[in-house]
């Protein structure tokens, strides 16, 4: 199965003990790709470092959270360029979901989620698919 985690999730699921505890059961699996881009990387760390996180989430905890997911990167470098979220900003989600031909687009955001799939990868919440 490959999957992708939106930036969202993975940044919630930082915050959140009983999240990170059910996506660390989703990453486990021995089946699955976890596709990460640059700009999917690069969002989280910009995002992840805004002075609003630094009460909630130490530099050992992502780097902790950081040593658990890498070993399940799939890298994939973007080729498609597209332009269908009403969030401009998300359709680098999309271009991963294309060119590495994931089965799952996992997200909290709306903007995606109303799309529902996207050519061969569904989009859905963590509660939809586990």
């Amino acid at each position: 199965m490959r999957i992708i985690l939106d930036t969202n999730l993975l940044i919630s699921a930082l915050l959140s003990k009983n999240l990170r505890e059910r996506l660390e059961i989703v990453v486990i699996e021995p089946n699955l790709n976890l596709l990460v881009c640059n700009e999917l990387l690069d969002e989280f760390y910009n995002v992840i470092q805004r002075p609003k996180f630094n009460k909630y989430i130490s530099q050992s905890q992502l780097n902790d959270y950081m040593k658990f997911l890498q070993p399940r990167f799939n890298y994939i470098q973007l080729i498609s360029k597209i332009d269908m979220c009403r969030d401009r900003a998300d359709n680098f989600l999309l271009a991963l979901a294309k060119d590495g031909n994931a089965d799952y687009l996992i997200t909290g955001d709306n903007d995606l989620l109303v799309l529902s799939n996207f050519e061969q990868t569904r989009i859905v919440t963590l509660i939809n698919k586990y």
